[in-house]
C-alpha cells in the first residue's frame, strides 16, 4: 500500500506509522524507497510530531514547505525533505494510523487530487489491516480452543 501511494502521486518514497496497541505512540512501520537515516523506526510518544497532528486533528496535511511548521521532524529536515502528504489509515470509525508519503524534489507539489489518492489508499489500507488483526485474532482463540 505504501508503494501504491508513492506510485500514485508521484512521490519519491513514503511510509506508514501504525498506533501502538496502547494508543500512546506511533511506529513506522513500513517503508517504501527511504534511506535509513529518513526510516525513523523508534516510537513517536503522543503529541511528537505533524503525524500526531494529523492524528489529533483528523485532517490531511499537506505541506510543500516541509522544514516550516514548528514540529517538523529534524532528520526529516536533514534528508532534505520538502514537500510531504500525510493521510489518516482509517478502517471503519478508527484510525489506526498515519499513511507518509514524501517528496525530495524541490518543485515537486502535492496536489488535491493526490491528496484524494492518498486519502483512499490510507482507508483500503486500514481495512486490509484491521482484517489482518482480525485474522490473527481468530487464528489464536482456534489454538486456544484446540
Amino acid at each position: 500500500m505504501v508503494r501504491l501511494g508513492v506510485e500514485l502521486v508521484s512521490a519519491e518514497m513514503g511510509s506508514l506509522a501504525l498506533l501502538s496497541p496502547d494508543g500512546e505512540s506511533l511506529i513506522e512501520t513500513y517503508n517504501y524507497n527511504m534511506p535509513p537515516e529518513l526510516f525513523n523506526d523508534k516510537p513517536f510518544p503522543r503529541g511528537t510530531g505533524l503525524g500526531w497532528t494529523m492524528l489529533e486533528t483528523g485532517q490531511s496535511i499537506r505541506l510543500e514547505d516541509y522544514p516550516a511548521p514548528p514540529d517538523a521532524m529534524q532528520y526529516a529536515i536533514d534528508a532534505g525533505v520538502p514537500a510531504l502528504l500525510l493521510v489518516p489509515v482509517t478502517a471503519g470509525d478508527s484510525t489506526l494510523g498515519v499513511l507518509k508519503l514524501f517528496s525530495v524534489d524541490p518543485q515537486k507539489k502535492f496536489s488535491q487530487r493526490d491528496q484524494a489518492l492518498a486519502t483512499a489508499i490510507g482507508q483500503q489500507a486500514g481495512i486490509y489491516i484491521q482484517n489482518a488483526r482480525l485474522f490473527e485474532e481468530i487464528q489464536q482463540r482456534a489454538q486456544q480452543l484446540t
